[in-house]
């Protein structure tokens, strides 16, 4: 289990979340809540490593402002991780997303 904050969207903002994972052969499913934008969105993703510091991600995040995302993402050691991402609406009035992430573990 994941719990942690993300900032999401225009402005300097951040959103709690909380996501659990079970491992699938080689795959990791995640099932997640966070409150996105102010709103409460349930998540589901996969993840699928290509090599021991390189994985692909795809994940949905369900309501009609929400978006489906694929991406890369690419670990630079135990604790730092590099990621893009296109994120595609739900909604097709809504504009495409590039989603750049830094993360890290501390």
């Amino acid at each position: 289990m994941v719990v942690g904050e993300l900032d999401i969207g225009k402005g300097l903002t951040t959103s709690r979340y909380a996501v659990l994972g079970k491992s699938l052969g080689r795959s990791i499913w995640h099932l997640g809540f966070g409150r996105l934008g102010g709103n409460g969105r349930w998540g589901v993703a996969v993840e699928y490593p290509l090599s021991s510091r390189l994985k692909v991600i795809a994940d949905r995040f369900f309501g009609k402002d929400a978006y489906t995302g694929f991406g890369v993402y690419w670990s630079l050691n135990e604790k730092v991780e590099l990621g893009i991402a296109l994120g595609i609406p739900n909604k097709s009035q809504n504009e495409r997303a590039i989603l750049l992430t830094l993360s890290w573990t501390p």
